[in-house]
């Protein structure tokens, strides 16, 4: 995990013997890496990424990610697509001003992605069309938001600056943290079916086993062979 050049964490809820928990997942493309913790620390995550990582670590906002200092990162346009399509909606006076700006500028970065993916963009053209969001970036100041949903968003973007268009800048890395969403889907729903794990040693078995069928999955391989009878 630690030599992948990228990885995808995410966490969620989970139980220890009755008690309140969390389960990490950890993704690459070719492994998946779960942990089941009683925090929801910097120090819980690096338990399986060690806190020297050094490679592109693509996840949501939450703010213990960013200890990662060694890092380059990646923050999950999905989420922040999802938290402005999720404002303009609300029809709030004053609130669609910033997440209508920022909704445009992402799908654009998102669209000049797929057309360098394609071979269709050159280093001008790119550097173009980052000159054309300038202007966007510029009307998303403080003293434009009128509404405390607006500052919120922009405090976050803020800290979230450099983070934004990492994967513009380094072919290979994910725009949104799916991976690990993937991961951490089936233990949400283990999660409403029995609670979590009954026991500490239980908690060990459950993310060695997952963590053995999830990247046996991934690298195409049958966990469970049978024999030829």
């Amino acid at each position: 995990m630690h030599a992948s050049p990228t990885v995808a964490p995410d966490e969620t809820g989970w139980r220890i013997g009755g008690w309140p928990g969390w389960l990490w997942v950890f993704a690459t493309s070719a492994a998946t890496v779960y942990l089941v913790d009683e925090a929801r620390s910097f120090d819980a995550a690096t338990k399986v990424l060690l806190p020297d990582y050094e490679g592109v670590i693509t996840r949501d906002g939450w703010a213990p990610y960013r200890k990662y200092e060694q890092a380059t990162h990646q923050t999950c346009l999905a989420h922040l697509l999802r938290r402005a399509s999720e404002t303009i909606e609300a029809r709030v006076r004053g609130f669609s001003t910033v997440p209508v700006i920022l909704k445009a500028i992402l799908l654009d970065a998102l669209a000049l992605r797929d057309l360098r993916d394609q071979g269709g963009s050159t280093p001008g053209r790119s550097r173009k069309r980052w000159q054309r969001w300038i202007p966007g970036w510029r009307r998303c100041s403080p003293g434009g938001a009128h509404t405390e949903e607006n500052r919120r968003l922009l405090k976050h973007l803020r800290k979230e600056a450099g983070a934004l268009l990492t994967f513009l800048r380094h072919e290979g890395v994910d725009a949104t943290n799916y991976r690990a969403e993937q991961g951490i889907r089936p233990g949400v729903v283990n999660r409403k079916v029995w609670g979590g794990s009954r026991t500490d040693n239980g908690a060990r078995t459950h993310e060695r086993l997952v963590s053995l069928l999830r990247t046996t999955a991934q690298q195409g391989g049958d966990a469970w062979p049978c024999s030829a009878s």
